[in-house]
């Protein structure tokens, strides 16, 4: 779109500029100083990184693997597992395979694969009576090592039901936001799904629009708080378009893609709603860039009826759309 967001508010007295009243003071957790590519990602997590920790926190750690990826959890999980294992069978080598009964074949090539599959067994006290201790030192050992083993199961069991416990949303966003018709003008839009086929009740949704303006001659972060048409609904059951007319009291009066671009402009996104399976509040955030923003377009309707009656909803066509004039 060439021409600057004013509808039909093209004769309107207001100035295109938002005035001090709509400018908010309060920074929304992040400072008027923040630069950087974006300050909210995709996923929903914050774009900050850490340093300068002067202790290891060992909490930190547990919070990390109840928020790690799924593969990243299983990764850590058989690295350990292989690390704690070969470590043992090191000590076993140390103190001589002849220590444990039906290890000692001759071929010293063997050796460690036999003293590591017996630290397996010892681990996960499975033990299968092919080879024991036979030594007051591998006896000492593997009976650490059973303790260890243990311990080390009922924290990773702890942490595999943290992990499927832990309340989390999985609402899927449109991909690109768009400025789009509405009524007589043209209003910014996005809209989110449920991907589960759980019921999330009394949604709610608060957009904050962010650019990073000249005062003084030195950048600086400013944070708007963006009217919509609705910001909460009772019930999800399939997508929820967020509609923000650009009125001649809104932050993107006036506003082309260059002046977004030249603004740095990102709309941080929380939407949080009641969850049925967990019965708690779950909370989704998520951002849109300036160049995450298609201009001239609007949505295409995601459901349809089917020939049963029944309405299909088709989440494969939550970013679908279609350019207007």
């Amino acid at each position: 779109m060439a021409r600057s967001l004013k509808g039909i508010y093209r004769n309107s007295p207001f100035a295109e500029e938002p005035s001090q009243q709509q400018r908010l003071s309060e920074d929304w957790g992040f400072s008027s100083k923040t630069q950087g590519k974006r300050l909210l990602n995709k996923n929903g997590s914050f774009n900050i990184q850490r340093i300068g920790s002067s202790e290891w926190n060992a909490l930190s750690l547990y919070q990390h693997l109840l928020a790690a990826p799924w593969w990243q959890f299983y990764l850590l999980v058989l690295l350990v597992f292989l690390g704690v294992n070969s470590f043992f069978a090191l000590l076993y080598l140390y103190i001589g395979i002849e220590n444990i009964n039906g290890t000692d074949t001759g071929i010293w090539s063997t050796h460690f694969y036999h003293a590591f599959f017996f630290s397996v067994q010892t681990f996960t006290t499975v033990g299968y009576g092919g080879m024991a201790p036979q030594s007051v030192a591998a006896g000492a050992i593997s009976s650490f090592e059973a303790l260890t083993g243990v311990m080390g199961f009922a924290l990773a069991t702890g942490l595999l039901y943290g992990r499927f416990s832990r309340p989390s949303a999985k609402i899927l966003f449109s991909q690109n936001a768009v400025i789009a018709p509405f009524e007589d003008g043209w209003s910014f839009q996005f809209r989110l799904a449920n991907e589960r086929s759980n019921q999330l009740v009394n949604l709610e949704a608060n957009v904050i629009l962010s650019t990073l303006e000249m005062v003084n001659q030195t950048p600086k972060r400013r944070y708007y708080q963006i009217d919509l048409t609705a910001n909460r609904i009772f019930f999800f059951p399939l997508n929820w378009t967020i509609v923000h007319p650009i009125t001649p009291e809104s932050p993107l009066y006036g506003k082309t893609a260059a002046d977004l671009k030249n603004l740095d402009a990102e709309f941080l996104v929380l939407i949080k709603g009641y969850d049925d399976s967990f019965a708690q509040e779950v909370y989704s955030p998520t951002s849109y860039k300036w160049d995450e923003i298609v201009w001239n377009a609007r949505f295409v309707t995601p459901f349809y009826p089917s020939e049963t009656g029944n309405t299909i909803m088709d989440l494969g066509a939550m970013n679908r759309y279609e350019t207007v004039s």
